[in-house]
């Protein structure tokens, strides 16, 4: 059994091989035609034919990888790919789904009729809208701002572009596109620094393919409301401090003096007592 597949295989390849042979000694060159998708959608396109002839074979493939077709006398592989299916109806139309971005590329379509072979590229185009920029900015003693724009999750590599109206108050810093290696999906990012001398800059924005941010101002004078009243507050504060230190100062000061004026009294009074003892005792002599 395993010896009649092997057999079975090594005919289809032989197969495949003279008509990749047929094709490029005896067929015209082939014909174009450019199709366009997006990530994750639908695409359905057909193979042109020539409806009055009988098709003995039509070959859907990439790099001379098969994907898909029919045979009329012989049995084909299994589908390679399982997002693409044959039309139940027109045996040249071709379905995919789910498209990826590694779906893009050249694919060759090849039609069979009695007395001829007919080659077609389809060349597939892929794309993914980025999602919409956005935008941060940093700026510095109010002299220069920098500002980073960043958007995800499109296809192909694109590009950061900006729209300035002052072309003399800006330069550009860096321009990023770092893709995934398994989704072929990019993330595309920018960052440009802006002269404020000539103060606030409006209507700035980056963009990146059909994806636009939306527009900024930059150099805007800093909002003194929050530093004044935090000053105001610090000041309040700083008051009550030393109105309490100054009132405490006089507090001590006072019970001082209170405190030596009532050592004055008691010593006064301890001294007028002393008197008034040494009066009683000491009395004159009768005559």
């Amino acid at each position: 059994m395993q010896r009649f597949l092997k057999q079975k295989l090594c005919s289809w390849r032989l197969f495949l091989l003279w008509t990749l042979l047929y094709i490029f000694f005896m067929s015209d060159a082939a014909a174009q035609v450019h199709l366009k998708g997006e990530v994750g959608g639908n695409l359905t396109f057909r193979c042109p034919d020539v409806k009055s002839k009988s098709i003995d074979f039509f070959y859907f493939q990439k790099n001379n990888s098969f994907i898909n077709g029919y045979h009329l006398s012989k049995d084909i592989p299994t589908e390679a790919w399982s997002n693409t299916r044959m039309d139940d109806k027109d045996r040249t139309t071709v379905h995919m789904f789910n498209l990826k971005a590694s779906h893009e590329g050249d694919y060759e379509c090849y039609i069979k009729y009695s007395d001829d072979l007919v080659q077609t590229i389809m060349k597939l185009s892929v794309t993914a809208n980025y999602s919409k920029p956005q935008t941060t900015q940093e700026c510095h003693d109010g002299l220069s701002c920098v500002v980073h724009c960043v958007s995800h999750g499109g296809y192909p590599r694109i590009r950061i572009t900006w729209d300035v109206l002052d072309s003399h108050a800006w330069k550009l810093e860096n321009n990023s596109e770092v893709q995934d290696p398994d989704t072929l999906m990019v993330n595309s990012s920018s960052s440009a620094s802006f002269n404020c001398s000539s103060g606030k800059l409006r209507s700035i924005r980056c963009c990146v393919g059909d994806s636009t941010s939306d527009h900024i101002t930059v150099c805007k004078p800093e909002d003194q409301t929050g530093k004044q009243l935090y000053m105001n507050m610090l000041i309040t504060a700083t008051c009550i401090v030393l109105l309490s230190t100054f009132a405490a100062l006089i507090y001590s000061i006072y019970k001082h003096i209170n405190r030596e004026q009532g050592k004055g009294r008691k010593q006064e009074a301890k001294e007028e007592w002393a008197g008034e003892v040494l009066c009683l005792t000491v009395k004159p002599e009768d005559t």
